[in-house]
């Protein structure tokens, strides 16, 4: 019986709902963003007419995005658009995206769990 007993507790019990394979602190990739990002090379190497299309699909995904990261958040005094990139509200990542395309979703997407940690997580990042 205790053989029973100590097999069923040093098992370990199923990861709590939306925990598993992602970090514990509440963070998660946005996948649809990395799949946005990917679909950039459709213009490079098929044809071009798709990339007006792409670059608002990428600026409107990543205002969304800034906003479920609550980038910019109530930290912050003031926005800042040549100094941290923590500071900027989402507005001015849609339109920077709208404006930079792949480029500036490429730094969003780099620096997201910064900017995450920043406005959430109480810390930031160097």
């Amino acid at each position: 019986m205790r053989g029973r007993e100590r097999s069923r507790s040093q098992t370990p019990g199923p990861e709590p709902a939306g925990t598993a394979g992602g970090d514990r602190s509440g963070y998660q990739d946005n996948m649809l963003l990395i799949l946005i990002a990917l679909a950039w090379l459709l213009p490079v190497v098929y044809d071009r007419e798709f990339l007006p299309i792409l670059i608002l699909l990428s600026a409107v995904a990543v205002y969304y995005d800034a906003q479920s990261v609550r980038a910019g958040g109530e930290k912050f005094e003031k926005e800042t658009l040549f100094g941290d990139i923590v500071t900027w509200q989402p507005l001015t990542w849609g339109a920077a995206t709208l404006v930079g395309g792949i480029i500036i979703m490429a730094i969003y997407l780099f620096h997201r769990k910064e900017i995450y940690r920043a406005n959430v997580g109480g810390e930031a990042s160097a």
